[in-house]
């Protein structure tokens, strides 16, 4: 990456970005505690919809999904 710098966004702000040759924000650089606490809100979202969607549908015994599976 040619040109880029690290610039704060504030004093009081950990979170830090880079930027392309035009001044414009390319990248953010957070402290591994928010990425991993933003992976795990977005995980829990996904599970939340895939719960929701799953509600819908019909209930299978453990032989008819073993079967379903196996087909």
């Amino acid at each position: 990456m040619k040109n880029t710098k690290l610039k704060s966004k504030t004093a009081s702000q950990k979170d830090r970005y880079i930027t392309n040759e035009k001044g414009m924000p390319k990248y953010i650089i957070l402290p591994i505690r928010k990425y991993h606490k933003m992976l795990s809100l977005l995980e829990d979202y996904g599970l939340g919809k895939a719960i929701k969607e799953v509600k819908k549908e019909k209930i299978h015994t453990l032989d008819e999904a073993l079967k379903l599976l196996n087909d």
